[in-house]
């Protein structure tokens, strides 16, 4: 029997751009990072000779009005002078990325496999699987047509806009025994959540929440509550890094209840950076700043104990970058 060994996996920066702007592409949205040589320019003269020829200036124009261009979560209109440390965020869904999207698949990045088990990074916004509104490929659509095999399986799930690992399975035996661990809170997993607040002295380094969740049915947005009565939640949150407005957090999910992280985040009164739901954080709208990138689990045949480790995407270390240089 053989099996694939996945190979040690190392994290680079982007190189270079000819104009000595650090760019981050992810499906429609696009960050620049300014350096100290592009200070004091026009926003839309410095979006026309980064972007090149294909973003006429009128087309600049266009999108500062229509809010498609933000800095460091903020709108911005024309005539905007820019500093060294900015973050520039665009929305661009029409712009032909090389990493995007295809009609059929999504470009994946594999970080084990074997004969029983895949898992892979998953890009914020790209869905698990096609819900009824989805109009984009799935990343479960994606992985079988990559493999030809329509019996691999999902093993878990992480919201669309979420970053991280995703694990699924390739025959019936081992999604369940990794379905029983999920079930069971048998599997270690362990988050990146930048959120919004002051963490002052008041606070702990580590908190550890005990709060219940429980789905308010009734409501359009389908929300989940914290409420005595709803299941048990158990979150451990640790502060990595505190800035004026702003929190490095990293999380231990004790339970995997829906939203938890987002939802224990909130009632501490520090919402998750891009949680419009629950928390009107409107730092990007397709980046929320949550990213798995610890799972730890038994191999569901072998039996042996799997740490996988995903480090956060470039779109989530540039706003850490952002933060560090302009404090």
């Amino acid at each position: 029997m053989s099996y694939k060994i996945p190979l040690n996996k190392t994290f680079h920066l982007p190189h270079a751009h000819p104009h000595g702007i650090a760019t981050i592409m992810n499906h429609n949205l696009k960050l620049l990072l300014v350096k100290e040589v592009q200070e004091n320019q026009r926003i839309e003269s410095f979006l026309s000779s980064t972007l090149g020829v294909r973003t006429a200036r009128s087309w600049t124009h266009k999108n500062l009005r229509t809010g498609r261009v933000g800095i460091n979560n903020n709108k911005v209109k024309v005539g905007h002078r820019i500093k060294a440390g900015d973050c520039i965020a665009i929305q661009q869904p029409n712009l032909n990325l090389n990493n995007t999207l295809t009609n059929e698949t999504h470009q994946l990045c594999i970080i084990f496999e074997d004969e029983f088990i895949i898992a892979v990074e998953k890009d914020n916004n790209i869905p698990v699987h096609k819900g009824k509104t989805c109009a984009v490929v799935s990343l479960i659509d994606s992985i079988q047509k990559n493999n030809n095999n329509s019996s691999i399986k999902l093993a878990h799930r992480i919201d669309q806009r979420t970053s991280g690992t995703v694990i699924l399975a390739k025959t019936k035996p081992a999604l369940l025994s990794l379905q029983r661990q999920f079930v069971k809170s048998q599997v270690f997993k362990k988050y990146y959540a930048s959120v919004a607040g002051s963490w002052s002295d008041k606070w702990t380094q580590i908190q550890d929440i005990r709060a219940p969740l429980t789905k308010e049915l009734d409501s359009y947005t389908k929300k989940v509550l914290v409420h005595r009565s709803g299941f048990p939640a158990h979150s451990i949150i640790q502060c990595l890094k505190v800035w004026r407005r702003y929190a490095l957090l990293i999380v231990n999910l004790e339970t995997g209840r829906t939203h938890q992280i987002r939802i224990h985040c909130s009632h501490l009164g520090f919402p998750v950076l891009g949680d419009i739901r629950y928390g009107r954080q409107p730092f990007s709208r397709t980046r929320l700043m949550l990213h798995s990138t610890v799972l730890s689990f038994k191999h569901p045949i072998l039996g042996s104990r799997l740490k996988l480790l995903s480090p956060p995407p470039l779109n989530y270390t540039l706003f850490l970058r952002t933060l560090n240089l302009r404090n």
